[in-house]
C-alpha cells in the first residue's frame, strides 16, 4: 500500500523539484500522482491533488529526507529573504509623521466640505 507523504498542492516548483531530488538522492522510489482532471484540485490537500507516494515500508525515511530538505529550503529563503529585503521602519512607528498624516486628513476633510 502507497502513503501520501508530499502534496504538490500550491508548491513551488523549485521546491517540489528539491523534494523530488531529495528522494532520489536517498535511494527512495516513488510515484507522483497528476492534479485532479484539469487541475480544479490543485491546491487542495485531497486524494485526487498533486501528491508524492511512497510505498509504506519506505514511508518514514522519505519523510525524514522530506523534513531534512524543506528544514534547508526554509533557512535559505529566509536568508535571501532578508538579505533582499531591507528592514524600515513601520510608517505608524515614527511620531512625526503619524502627526503629518493626520493633519493631511483635517485639511482634506475640510477643504472637501468647502468645496463639497
Amino acid at each position: 500500500m502507497s502513503v501520501r507523504v508530499f502534496g504538490l498542492g500550491g508548491v513551488p516548483i523549485e521546491e517540489a523539484e528539491g523534494v523530488r531530488q531529495a528522494l532520489v538522492d536517498a535511494g527512495i522510489e516513488f510515484y507522483e500522482s497528476p492534479p485532479g482532471s484539469r487541475g480544479v484540485t490543485r491546491g487542495t490537500q485531497g486524494a485526487a491533488a498533486a501528491a508524492i507516494w511512497i510505498a509504506d515500508d519506505a514511508a518514514d525515511k522519505a519523510r525524514s529526507e522530506i523534513d531534512k530538505f524543506q528544514q534547508n529550503w526554509r533557512r535559505d529563503a529566509r536568508a535571501k529573504f532578508s538579505i533582499s529585503a531591507p528592514q524600515k521602519p513601520h510608517p505608524w512607528a515614527v511620531p512625526f509623521r503619524l502627526l503629518l498624516i493626520f493633519f493631511g486628513m483635517v485639511i482634506i476633510m475640510q477643504l472637501a466640505r468647502v468645496f463639497w
